[in-house]
């Protein structure tokens, strides 16, 4: 394929690419995230703010103390037991509908320890989530029982946005009631964004947690870890994937909901969470850094495998540099996708113009083969001619026959030679507009034909008999302004000099 039909072609595949983008958020968030999940495993696991502690509810535990949902009684146990530790906040991540008339019975003796406390809170539900001129709206909200029976107790929303990550809107407003997120609840500090992208950057495991066993255990046998709880902020709620909603991250294919809500307090205590203000940006500058990869395979054509690697390293570099240090949110996709395509279109043209070229050396070899066979029936009727000829006639016939023997061997020699280096011939060659080439010469040779060839001007080709001026006259012409026109060789030498004069 000719190389400006090849640059138009990945300029078409690189905004294919761009509008697949465009138009599906999916796939674009599917390659973001698996670029951001390389870059969290190479740079491994950071360590979770040590003032989150959990405590999860398991499988196993449901085993001991009873089917979901658990008697709210723990939770008042739970309760009366961190209040004691002094512990800083108590965050019940379990919403706790007042349709359960089962376990409503318990509302009492929870509502007198979270009043007794004075550090709970408790979570609440929002209806749909709608996002309007950056603040977010819903149309209903969901308040657990205890606050039914007193309504000044701290409630935060449970609600998160999948929008190319986890996104934690900090308020929800109802009409005139504005609910804060549970996380945001918990912190007691306010942070100058209004949502944030929680950036999980770590396995949930990592954060110091105990199953409700565990820590009853712990109670039970006045351990001295319980001392550390001191001042710290616990989250309670449930990890079994069975009644706990999960999501994927780099670091847990199982990511609890209590868990998402403990990143997103460790990201606000920390600042950590990730940056999406110049994701815009970063979309252009990934599109550029595709437009200056087309650029380049296009200007230095003999050393492609460079320029993969070149543009390669300068995407991780920018990349890796702003997500693992930065936490820049960027938009990988868009580099990534019309990369790859690329990629796999470059490949298809190497097959396919090696394709051409072996044709050419069988048709090469064919030429070879029926030479030699012409040799070799010439070889035999000088052989029967000299079976019946003359004595004075038989020096003259051997000497033809020792001729033609040295050309079939040099045919042969010619042949083994050719199938040789046929592999590496078609490995390093171009082929530009018929001109099949490897040597640097021939490509700066190529250079001057492709800079000459816009000129409107005379253009001599000087070379010797067989080179390739034709061929190259040829190139030139479909390169420029009269590619439309005819091309019209003439051959000089069959001209008399007066007659050239005119032609010319």
């Amino acid at each position: 394929m000719r190389g400006k039909n090849k640059l138009i072609f990945k300029i078409i595949l690189l905004f294919i690419a761009f509008l697949f983008l465009l138009l599906f958020k999916d796939l674009e968030s599917g390659i973001n995230r698996s670029a951001e999940k390389i870059y969290s495993l190479v740079v491994g696991e950071d360590t979770p703010d040590s003032n989150i502690v959990i405590i999860h509810i398991t499988a196993d535990d449901m085993e001991r103390v009873g089917p979901w949902p658990i008697k709210r009684s723990y939770y008042a146990l739970l309760i009366n037991s961190l209040t004691k530790l002094n512990v800083k906040k108590i965050g019940v991540e379990v919403f706790l509908s007042s349709r359960l008339v089962t376990q409503t019975i318990y509302d009492k003796l929870l509502r007198n320890e979270i009043e007794k406390s004075g550090r709970v809170v408790l979570s609440s539900l929002a209806g749909g989530i709608l996002k309007q001129d950056d603040n977010f709206y819903t149309d209903s909200l969901s308040y657990p029982s205890p606050k039914l029976l007193n309504e000044s107790f701290a409630t935060g929303h449970l609600n998160y946005i999948i929008e190319n990550g986890v996104v934690i809107p900090f308020r929800v407003i109802n009409q005139e009631i504005t609910e804060k997120a549970f996380s945001t609840k918990l912190s007691s500090v306010e942070r100058p964004v209004k949502s944030i992208l929680v950036n999980f950057n770590s396995s949930w495991k990592q954060f110091t947690n105990y199953s409700l066993i565990e820590y009853f255990d712990l109670v039970n046998s006045e351990s001295n870890l319980l001392m550390n709880l001191e001042d710290k902020i616990v989250i309670i709620g449930i990890s079994d994937p069975q009644f706990a909603s999960t999501i994927k991250t780099s670091f847990d294919d199982q990511l609890p909901g209590i868990a998402m809500h403990a990143f997103s307090l460790d990201n606000i205590l920390n600042f950590s969470w990730l940056i999406t203000d110049f994701y815009l940006l970063s979309v252009l500058i990934m599109g550029l850094l595709a437009i200056l990869f087309i650029y380049l395979l296009q200007r230095f054509k003999l050393k492609q495998v460079f320029i993969y690697l070149f543009t390669l390293i300068i995407f991780v570099t920018i990349t890796f540099t702003s997500f693992s240090y930065f936490n820049l949110k960027i938009a990988h996709a868009f580099f990534i996708l019309p990369f790859f395509l690329i990629a796999f279109a470059d490949l298809g043209y190497y097959f396919l113009d090696k394709k051409h070229l072996l044709k050419g050396a069988l048709d090469e070899s064919e030429i070879l083969k029926s030479l030699l066979v012409k040799k070799e029936n010439e070889l035999t009727r000088m052989q029967q001619a000299l079976d019946v000829s003359e004595d004075e006639g038989s020096i003259q016939i051997i000497d033809k026959i020792k001729k033609l023997k040295s050309d079939i061997e040099k045919l042969n020699e010619d042949e083994e030679d050719r199938t040789k280096s046929e592999t590496t011939e078609i490995q390093k060659a171009e082929n530009f507009f018929g001109i099949v080439y490897s040597s640097e010469i021939m490509a700066k040779t190529v250079d001057i034909i492709m800079k000459a060839a816009p000129a409107d001007t005379t253009i001599l080709i000087l070379g010797e008999s067989g080179t390739g001026k034709e061929l190259a006259a040829r190139a030139i012409h479909l390169l420029s302004k009269r590619k439309n026109k005819n091309f019209v060789t003439v051959n000089c030498g069959a001209l008399s000099e007066n007659l050239l004069e005119s032609e010319l």
